[in-house]
């Protein structure tokens, strides 16, 4: 799971563009989201967006989870 502290923004925002430009629906509330595909559109969403964030998130998660299905 990836937790997104979305600091003095609308939470919303990102969830509708990731849900209508990614197909991604984004797990609110408890704030706790999962999964590649849903930080490649979260990413996505905050430079489409604007919203300043820091980057690389995605390749991280993709050398974390390849790490672990290495023969």
């Amino acid at each position: 799971m990836t937790t997104v502290l979305v600091q003095g923004r609308e939470p919303s925002v990102i969830s509708d563009y990731c849900r209508e430009k990614s197909g991604c629906v984004l797990g609110r509330g408890i704030r706790e989201l999962g999964g590649p595909r849903v930080l490649c559109a979260i990413e996505l969403g905050l430079e489409a967006l604007s919203i300043p964030h820091g980057r690389g998130e995605l390749q991280a998660a993709v050398e974390y989870r390849g790490r672990g299905v290495r023969p």
